[in-house]
């Protein structure tokens, strides 16, 4: 075998090897856990305004960090449509991971 050749192909073979499959919401999670992300601010509040009709048009969005629907006191089903229609009312998304954020609709 010639003289560097086995690293080069440990390196394709480690290039190649297909990735394990982590979920969007346990990424953040297992790397705060392994300590090389470090954990979020107890708590953020962004607003996004958006201007077409496909969307929600205004929207409050805060991070909570790890929270559940039964610490904050709201519900996790999407409440997408009835906002598109203007009735919209707070849910919690990704519950229970660094990524869970309270959408707040605001209702023309």
């Amino acid at each position: 075998m010639i003289a560097g050749l086995k690293p080069l192909r440990s390196m394709a073979a480690a290039v190649l090897m297909p990735a394990p499959v982590v979920t969007q919401a346990q990424a953040p999670s297992a790397a705060v856990k392994a300590g090389t992300l470090p954990p979020g601010a107890p708590a953020m509040m962004s607003y996004r305004g958006y201007p077409k009709r496909d969307r929600i048009q205004n929207l409050w969005v805060i991070s909570l960090p790890n929270r559940t629907p039964e610490s904050v006191g709201v519900s996790i089903d999407s409440q997408r449509d009835e906002a598109l229609k203007g009735q919209g009312v707070p849910w919690l998304m990704l519950p229970g991971t660094p990524g869970a954020h309270l959408m707040i609709p605001i209702n023309k």
